[in-house]
């Protein structure tokens, strides 16, 4: 396997991924598998592993996840999972679906008259090296029917806990909980600092939403540019099952909702929960029981409840996330054999992106 670690002849052996989000947490796994005498050191801030795909207990003890998660259609991204990871996927339904007033439109079927769009825009500029770009894109599918959402029966805490176990199958993999990285030093070395301890390693691969507070290359400062955006999530818990089934609604003219999905099926549907994104704009902690009163106004108004039913907010789940701007890592892709930079921003084309650099992609439909 051919990797960015190879160096004048020889593998890196002291090895750092910031983060233990799902693709990581893959990359990780590849890499020690194949390079058994290398040493991998993982860091995260948090307790658990999953990044924004972390999951929690339920009331009665079922593990959910905390985010409204989909996976967008690529193939040879879920015959991975399928096959490598032992995963069954199965088709969301309903379908995931976008909503503006009474307006519904397929999620696949969306992403499919985007690749249309850019079809069409690069016939019409005559930019024909794009077409290779297009060819290359692994969201970029012509298909109008047949094309389907797939999701493990479990949820994301099912692709988590598979990655899980296959880090924990390899001894050269260990894992720093509640670590958060404060200086970020790259020179012949790539030396990180946190608030108790410093670390010295010969590589370090991080993600286009690691969080960095300090940089220096080669003992010069850069300025730190980052986005923070923070997803919020109200674990809302109901009575009874709502009145008409749902998978994934991606709302495009809410003020305060911008999406919603039913969790009932990770509970093998003991337990009757759905999950709201809450707009960071709109938030409020001082708030919150509005915030909950115009959920459940507009649980209403789409029909999913009644008057008979019971809203209560369990849990709000905030993540926030930092978005690396381009400045930012464009200093950092300038240190190509100290630095690897994961893109994770999607997780299925990340996976996708991953397994054909490895040379792992699985064909298939």
């Amino acid at each position: 396997m051919k990797d960015t670690l190879i160096d004048r002849g020889h593998y890196s052996k002291e090895i750092a991924f910031i983060g233990t989000g799902p693709l990581t947490l893959l990359k990780a796994y590849l890499l020690a598998k194949s390079n058994p005498d290398i040493n991998i050191t993982m860091f995260d801030c948090s307790d658990q592993l999953g990044g924004a795909w972390y999951s929690d207990k339920s009331p009665l003890g079922n593990e959910i996840e905390c985010g409204c998660h989909i996976w967008s259609h690529v193939p040879s991204a879920y015959n991975f999972i399928e096959k490598e990871l032992g995963i069954k996927l199965y088709r969301m339904k309903p379908n995931p679906v976008f909503i503006k007033g009474k307006i519904r439109l397929p999620y696949a079927l969306k992403l499919t008259m985007h690749s249309y769009k850019a079809l069409i825009k690069t016939l019409v500029t005559f930019n024909w090296k794009h077409f290779k770009t297009l060819a290359k894109d692994p969201e970029i599918n012509y298909r109008i029917i047949g094309k389907y959402n797939r999701y493990p029966k479990l949820g994301s805490p099912e692709l988590i806990s598979a990655l899980k176990k296959k880090i924990e199958s390899l001894s050269n993999i260990n894992l720093q909980f509640n670590t958060r990285i404060e200086l970020f030093d790259v020179d012949q070395k790539v030396h990180l600092k946190s608030l108790k301890k410093q670390y010295e390693f010969d590589h370090v691969y991080i993600t286009y939403v690691s969080r960095i507070n300090s940089l220096q290359l080669n003992k010069q400062t850069i300025l730190v540019e980052s986005t923070q955006v923070d997803y919020i999530h109200f674990l809302i818990s109901l009575n009874k099952p709502l009145l008409k089934s749902i998978s994934y609604w991606r709302l495009l003219d809410d003020k305060i909702i911008h999406r919603l999905t039913d969790i009932s099926y990770q509970t093998n549907h003991t337990e009757n929960l759905i999950l709201l994104g809450i707009k960071g704009s709109a938030y409020d902690k001082d708030k919150e029981p509005e915030l909950v009163e115009h959920v459940t106004r507009f649980l209403k108004l789409k029909n999913l409840i009644d008057e008979s039913f019971t809203v209560e907010k369990i849990k709000t789940h905030l993540f926030p996330t930092y978005y690396l701007s381009k400045n930012t890592l464009a200093a950092l892709a300038n240190h190509p054999k100290q630095v690897t930079l994961l893109h994770t921003t999607d997780l299925t084309c990340g996976f996708h992106f991953l397994l054909e650099k490895e040379m792992l992609l699985i064909k298939g439909a």
